[in-house]
């Protein structure tokens, strides 16, 4: 289920805390300063989340003034950057993991004009993923008019946390067979052992008797 974390607008909780042509320049030239730039708020939304979330950050509004709509392109090349490791931490190296059964991080709906990033939280990853927007931004050479839209309160976002990945759904059959099979081994152990000191004591000759024990 869906929990929303943080959300807001270019003018209210903007992704980034500097101009969008310094934070570009910050992404493509000074990469380990991204976290500098980012808005601490989301840095610190996704760091409060378990190890395994499945984080997904919806950022819409990817029709630009006399360029038109750019969200497929922007979700391709961030994909294209994920897949040669260049969204990573830099003091780890670690690059973000995709949702489980995913083979991207980024997609795109038209309907919505909403660029969809989903990664499963190891470490705190927003500053890169937020980082690779930035470049493909750059890439895309529209520094010169995305002042006026990524900066200017033309676009909102929700960042939210989707469960945790991997998170068990009741215990495995094959650990249920496993305590199982231990639990009739210890019954019949201990019938065995209750059995043979009652002989014992009786001085009935064990070689003697059969015992037969059915697990149900």
């Amino acid at each position: 289920m869906s929990t929303i974390l943080a959300s807001g607008t270019g003018t209210y909780q903007p992704l980034v805390t500097v101009p969008i042509s310094a934070a570009i320049a910050i992404a493509t030239g000074h990469w380990s300063e991204l976290a500098n730039v980012v808005n601490p708020i989301l840095q610190q939304a996704e760091a409060n989340q378990p190890e395994g979330e499945m984080m997904q950050l919806d950022l819409t509004g990817w029709t630009i003034p006399f360029i038109g709509n750019v969200g497929d392109r922007v979700a391709a090349h961030i994909n294209t950057l994920w897949d040669e490791g260049k969204i990573y931490d830099p003091a780890t190296g670690a690059v973000p993991r995709a949702w489980p059964g995913a083979t991207q991080i980024a997609s795109y709906e038209p309907s919505s004009d909403t660029l969809v990033l989903r990664w499963v939280k190891g470490q705190p990853f927003i500053a890169w993923i937020i980082g690779g927007i930035l470049v493909v931004l750059g890439l895309l050479y529209i520094v010169h008019l995305v002042s006026g839209w990524f900066g200017g309160g033309n676009y909102r976002y929700t960042l939210s946390g989707n469960g945790v990945a991997g998170q068990s759904q009741g215990m495995p059959f094959i650990d249920k067979v496993a305590i199982g099979a231990g639990a009739v081994l210890i019954i019949g152990f201990g019938a065995w052992f209750y059995s043979h000191l009652k002989l014992a004591e009786a001085g009935a000759p064990k070689t003697t008797q059969e015992f037969i024990f059915e697990g149900r």
